[in-house]
């Protein structure tokens, strides 16, 4: 029998071993490969949700981006097929190309909104209307009101560590900028700034950082029976605490290269891809009714499959391939959980890889809250009066002046949005 040399040194051996030498090189490539497919468990554990009555999340640096205390992102918020969900805005998240931005089809349904505003009434005060001039400008702030609901929110993310599942590793907490100041970040930010002035540290660093504990109440949706928990209030521990005992996990969950990019990606559906995915969208008329985008239909559990409204052609062949794969029942929790990533058939991007893995809850341990100090409540934190709400009525400005920047109507579509979508867990 031929003997070979290959990858032994000076030491022969067969033809034979050297095969299965070659086939368990292919098994450990395949098994790598597979490792760095989340599963949707593991995909829903990146995202922290505060839904206890307390929480408890020590804030680390971004990955790309640690100068920044908190790394701002845009989503469009529609609802489909019942669910509120947020659908990532290529416009105001990605860079230029070539000097433009990159097309967004639901910024561009904004957009065309105001473009049908009647501009006849500029240069004319509104109390010199006439009772014609008066419906146009009734009917350009519902034109404004529909622009408003189609436009991507701002949104802020921080990258932690949830304390009660620090077997998880990394997690990235969203939640919505807030224009009365009562948001979650306005609860945030007195805590921060009242550890930096008095501690003259970061309060992200790995070993004199602070941890911050999060309260929430549990509030109803006016008119419905419908429930969530929202934030009242942030505290923090008053000493300073390393992230961990152990410097390996520290170094690993410093070093997790995941970024909040990774997790809330653009949506898709089988066979359609993220700008065909909002086109669809874009082709309803209302956010809060979208009937046009594909989604995961999971109310017969012995049915479950892709709905494409408009197209059977898409919606066959999203099917078939369930059907040929065994009908795949992890489609929809990927494609709910998540306006995160390929929500294509329930397979996720190859390039997600989870570095905590090798961490487990034994090793990480538990936390306890002691001895906490509420700093929501600092005095810097007292908030102005919502100045945002008056309108310029005393003001020499032209209707379409007033169109741009009518708070009031911005007031009413945004509390109509807030009631139904602020920082709910989707």
């Amino acid at each position: 029998m031929e003997e070979s040399t290959a990858n032994t040194g000076n030491k022969p051996v067969s033809k034979i071993d050297a095969l299965k030498q070659k086939l368990r090189s292919y098994k450990e490539e395949q098994s790598a490969k597979t490792k760095s497919k989340p599963t949707p468990e593991e995909i829903r554990a990146r995202y922290f949700t505060p839904r206890k009555e307390t929480e408890y999340f020590r804030i680390i640096p971004s990955y790309n981006n640690p100068d920044e205390l908190v790394e701002k992102a845009f989503f469009h918020t529609v609802k489909i097929n019942g669910q509120w969900r947020k659908i990532y805005c290529p416009e105001r998240n990605d860079p230029d190309v070539d000097g433009k931005s990159p097309h967004c089809p639901l910024c561009a349904k904004s957009r065309s909104y105001l473009e049908q505003q009647d501009d006849s009434l500029k240069g004319i005060k509104r109390e010199d209307y006439t009772e014609a001039q008066k419906i146009i400008d009734s009917d350009n702030k519902e034109l404004y009101k529909k622009s408003k609901s189609w436009e991507a929110k701002k949104f802020y993310i921080v990258r932690g560590i949830d304390r009660n599942a620090q077997g998880d590793g990394v997690k990235f907490w969203r939640f919505k900028d807030n224009y009365k100041k009562e948001g979650v970040f306005d609860k945030l930010q007195p805590a921060m700034n009242f550890f930096i002035e008095n501690f003259e540290e970061d309060f992200r660093d790995e070993l004199n950082g602070v941890d911050f504990t999060i309260s929430t109440v549990e509030t109803n949706r006016p008119g419905t029976n419908f429930t969530y928990r929202t934030v009242s209030s942030i505290q923090t521990r008053p000493k300073q605490s390393p992230l961990h005992e152990e410097e390996t996990i520290r170094k690993e969950w410093i070093n997790d290269p995941t970024t909040w990019r990774d997790v809330y990606k653009p949506a898709e559906a089988p066979n359609v891809n993220a700008n065909e995915f909002m086109s669809m969208i874009a082709l309803s008329d209302d956010v809060s009714k979208v009937y046009t985008a594909p989604y995961f239909d999971d109310t017969d559990s012995k049915n479950k499959h892709w709905v494409f409204p408009n197209r059977p052609d898409l919606e066959e062949m999203a099917n078939t391939r369930n059907r040929d794969l065994g009908a795949n029942t992890s489609n929809k929790t990927v494609e709910k959980a998540s306006d995160l990533q390929s929500a294509a058939s329930g397979v996720v991007n190859e390039s997600y890889q989870p570095s905590i893995n090798s961490i487990t809850k034994d090793q990480t341990g538990t936390y306890t809250d002691t001895d906490v100090v509420d700093l929501s409540q600092d005095d810097n934190s007292a908030q102005a009066p919502d100045n945002e709400l008056e309108t310029q009525n005393t003001q020499d400005v032209s209707s379409e002046q007033e169109l741009s920047n009518d708070e009031a109507v911005d007031q009413d579509i945004e509390d109509e949005i807030d009631k139904q979508v602020d920082d709910l867990p989707f």
